[in-house]
């Protein structure tokens, strides 16, 4: 930024508030500069009224941004936008009408549907910005917007058809187009478009005068007008502009280097016939020497538009070509800036092909030549370093992974040796930058990796210390809590996060567990009042849960632990009448008033009427519910002294509910607390085969189903089976109208990556193993290894 701009940007008018100096700005069309005081008198306020104003200049910067032709950065920071939530309708509104304008079709749709008394010019506006943005960009359009996919792909029909000369058929395409449609001028711009390429100037323009100024038909239109001339021939026009293009390049460069340039890339493309680079290198020095008499920094950036493409390349070569192919590369090239003797390249390089010592060599020494560069600032020398060192981490961090098929003891000193090494590289990175988010991301996914659940705790805290406003920290460190009985922790976490975003309904779920959570110390220290107070908020955060059984049964036991015996009965029983079977009520009550440290005898109660209601007869969502309970104790850090008891009278349960029947979702709730049993598989498996046969068109049991198949490893597994099942769950995932198997669509892309690795794997194998055992019967030399079972 020039000193210039640092003063308009940084400074403010004496005398004057922050909020006057807000309308100042605006007054002055200055909103990217509103909008950073505006988040600044958030911070300092978070009132209401701040809020509002902050609202309204969000809109402001997301119009800005558009209207200055940067739909990428106004995507951003709508998305910022609505994770920070919005709670003016107006705002909101007119908000919907911009996300499909940045690509945000989806959420657009969501959020409508979210405000139910949205205004009809409200919801006309977004119509008509769905339909533009699908037929502008059919690819950002989701799969759950059948409607408007089906619309678009008409309209670009049309639009072909118009292409193959063909506009009998375009006009047939959109004949039956209402003129009340969002999709009505796209027809009269089609019909316009068929006459302007006709040559009918006046029925053209008569079209495309009827268009809505503000869509995207009518700026199409406005710049097809434009082009309309006079002139003998277009052709004629093209020839002059390219003449006078050509003698514009000679004066400035003396000599063609366009034409240079395209050549260049033809040949370092990828579908380029082997040998392209080779030729692609011959031409860098005349090149590099035209740009240079130009601006240096031209072929620099050359250089830079290259390193990819070559470091791609290098990668796909084998070692020795490819140290020949980039010396040749750094002898013709121009060095980068940052990158004066190629050790930064040479150090990504050796780190994709996994040369791990090579590359530590590379970075290591790049950082030293980091040290004594010149021209660098302090702030970015350090940015660069904390990526040098992260580099040095993460390849550090590679050595300790074993294979799938490497056994390594329980206590190797060398690994503990590189995971410190790893650990330290990174913890450098940090003293650089220690802002640096990928660094903190890296640090807690190798603690967990390595099984180092207090470790991977104490790097969030330190990201947090470092980025207090990160949302995916705090949820993770308030999961972290609960499950570690740590419920006010978790509570002051979530109640940050759910400040950066109140409408997430993830973070308000786990806002009332935590309150739950701290109702239960508060009994435990005989705060009665404020026990009750949590219990109360709880429930106002999601008031339906003030009749669910479990809430209803924790209360009781709240009321038992003070001393209320008649309410706590009175609680008990509304619980019971929750349910068609009392066994779930009686479970929970069962393992929370160990957690309540109620007496011996009534806890001794509570687990005779939990056995009592298990011998009635079978139910598939009792069965379910009991599931879903001891599926959620068993993943938290608590003990309790009945946990082993209550599993095995669960599993005895469930055992017996062979001929009883299902629902999705509580047969999905059973086969998520066996799947981790080893000694459970036999019936695990048998409600996996039950859930495909009754629930065909469920995602969930085909993904269960392919699992068992990979969980026997690359040599046991039926890859064939396991990859049908996946591909069949991602296709129902994918085609789901409510799309809410986000996570799991994730989830089979990994599984299928796995698969291709595991069938590699397989060849691979049965290839060693046939030179040694098949070589006597000439199968090896021939290379027929048609016959082995792959």
């Amino acid at each position: 930024m020039s000193r210039r701009n640092r003063q308009r940007g940084g400074s403010q008018v004496a005398g004057v508030g922050p909020r006057e100096e807000i309308e100042r700005l605006l007054n002055k069309g200055r909103v990217k500069d509103a909008f950073k005081q505006a988040k600044l008198c958030f911070r300092e306020d978070a009132g209401a009224e701040n809020r509002l104003l902050l609202e309204r200049i969000y809109l402001l910067r997301v119009k800005d941004l558009l209207r200055g032709g940067m739909p990428t950065a106004a995507a951003e920071v709508a998305r910022h936008f609505v994770e920070f939530g919005v709670s003016e309708p107006p705002i909101l509104s007119e908000l919907i009408t911009l996300l499909p304008q940045v690509g945000m079709m989806d959420e657009a749709r969501r959020l409508a549907a979210a405000l139910p008394d949205i205004a009809p010019e409200a919801q006309a506006a977004l119509s008509v910005s769905l339909a533009d943005r699908a037929v502008l960009h059919p690819e950002q359009t989701p799969p759950s917007m059948a409607d408007v996919r089906q619309g678009a792909e008409r309209i670009r029909q049309a639009l072909a058809a118009l292409d193959e000369q063909n506009e009998d058929r375009a006009v047939e395409l959109l004949k039956d187009i209402a003129r009340s449609s969002p999709w009505a001028d796209w027809r009269v711009f089609v019909r316009g478009l068929a006459a302007f390429r006709r040559g009918d100037r006046e029925q053209a323009f008569a079209n495309w005068d009827r268009l809505d100024g503000e869509r995207s038909a009518h700026r199409i239109a406005a710049c097809l007008r434009a082009t309309w001339t006079d002139s003998p021939t277009a052709e004629q026009g093209k020839s002059l502009s390219a003449t006078d293009f050509s003698r514009l390049e000679t004066a400035v460069f003396g000599e063609p280097v366009l034409s240079r340039l395209d050549r260049l890339r033809r040949l370092v493309d990828k579908t380029n016939p082997k040998g392209g680079w080779k030729r692609a290198l011959g031409l860098l020095p005349a090149l590099n020497g035209a740009l240079r008499r130009v601006d240096r920094g031209l072929a620099q950036r050359l250089t830079e538009i290259l390193l990819p493409l070559v470091i791609d390349e290098a990668t796909d070569r084998d070692d020795e070509e490819a140290r020949v192919f980039l010396d040749s590369f750094t002898k013709l090239a121009e060095p980068c800036p940052l990158d004066p003797h190629w050790s930064r390249m040479w150090a990504l390089c050796w780190q994709l092909i996994e040369e791990r010592d090579e590359a530590l060599a590379c970075w290591q020494k790049y950082a030293r030549e980091l040290d004594g560069a010149t021209g660098l600032e302090a702030g970015e020398r350090q940015r660069i370093q904390a990526l040098v060192w992260w580099h040095v981490g993460m390849v550090t961090a590679a050595e300790t992974r074993a294979g799938p098929l490497v056994m390594r003891p329980s206590h190797d000193k060398k690994l503990d040796d590189r995971r410190d090494r790893a650990v330290e590289a990174l913890e450098e990175s940090l003293r650089f930058d220690p802002q640096r988010r990928e660094t903190h991301d890296s640090l807690i996914t190798l603690y967990e990796e390595w099984e180092q659940p207090e470790l991977a705790a104490e790097a969030r805290r330190k990201l947090l210390a470092a980025l207090p406003d990160d949302l995916e920290a705090l949820k993770a460190s308030a999961d972290y809590d609960l499950r570690h009985d740590q419920p006010q922790q978790a509570l002051d976490n979530v109640r940050r996060a759910r400040k950066l975003k109140p409408l997430d309904a993830f973070l308000v779920e786990q806002e009332r567990s935590a309150l739950l959570g701290v109702a239960r110390h508060e009994a435990l220290a005989g705060r009665w009042d404020e026990g009750r107070s949590a219990f109360a908020l709880a429930e106002s955060l999601r008031p339906a849960s003030s009749a669910d059984y479990s809430v209803l049964a924790r209360r009781a036991l709240f009321e038992l632990k003070a001393g209320e015996k008649p309410r706590a009965e009175a609680l008990i029983e509304k619980a019971k009448g929750s349910l068609a079977e009392p066994a779930p009520v009686w479970l929970v009550l069962a393992i929370e008033a160990a957690r309540y440290k109620l007496p011996a005898a009534k806890r001794g109660d509570f687990n005779r009427e939990l056995q009592a209601a298990l011998r009635k007869k079978k139910n598939g969502e009792t069965a379910g519910r009991l599931a879903e309970l001891v599926a959620a104790y068993r993943g938290v850090e608590i003990e309790y002294p009945e946990k082993a008891e209550h599993l095995r009278l669960v599993l005895d349960y469930l055992r017996g509910t062979s001929r009883t029947k299902y629902a999705e979702r509580d047969l999905i709730e059973v086969c998520r607390l066996l799947e981790p049993m080893p000694d459970e598989q036999p019936l695990y498996e048998q409600m996996v085969r039950r859930g495909l046969k009754n629930f065909p068109k469920c995602p969930v049991f085909h993904v269960l189903s392919a699992e068992q198949e990979l969980g026997r490893g690359p040599f046991g597994c039926n890859i064939r089976a396991a990859r049908t099942r996946l591909q069949k769950a991602l296709a129902l995932a994918q085609a789901d109208p409510e799309g809410k198997y986000g996570e799991l669509v994730d989830a089979v892309k990994r599984h299928l990556a796995m698969l291709e690795w595991a069938s590699a794997l397989k060849l691979l194998a049965y290839m060693t193993i046939g030179i040694a055992l098949f070589a006597p019967w000439g199968i090896a030399e021939s290379g027929n290894w048609a016959a082995l079972p792959l």
